[in-house]
């Protein structure tokens, strides 16, 4: 029914997370599965493991070429953060803003 039409989605309970910088794009081609969409798509992805399995399921919107809105599980957003972003946020032009809770 959405996809045909207007719906509306509670997303309170879940994660939300924007990333954005020069490297964001690098960031989430490493972190995730799927290519990521053009400027005002979404694209539903995993978030993959060192060894290229799936860690976590994640929606990615591109709002600007630099900057993406992603939505995660409610439980697992500081946890999502806390064992893939670290590897590679040192070495990238990358910020990241906690969006939970607005």
């Amino acid at each position: 029914m959405v996809m045909e039409k207007a719906g509306v989605i509670d997303l309170t309970p879940y994660g939300k997370l924007e990333v954005r910088g020069r490297d964001a794009s690098r960031l989430l081609d490493r972190l995730t599965a799927n290519d990521l969409p053009a400027i005002g798509r979404t694209v539903v992805t995993h978030m993959l493991t060192k060894r290229g399995g799936v860690y976590a399921e994640m929606t990615v919107t591109r709002l600007e070429d630099d900057c993406f809105f992603c939505i995660t599980g409610a439980l697992s957003e500081l946890h999502d953060l806390r064992y893939n972003l670290p590897r590679y946020q040192v070495l990238l032009s990358v910020m990241l803003v906690r969006r939970s809770g607005n």
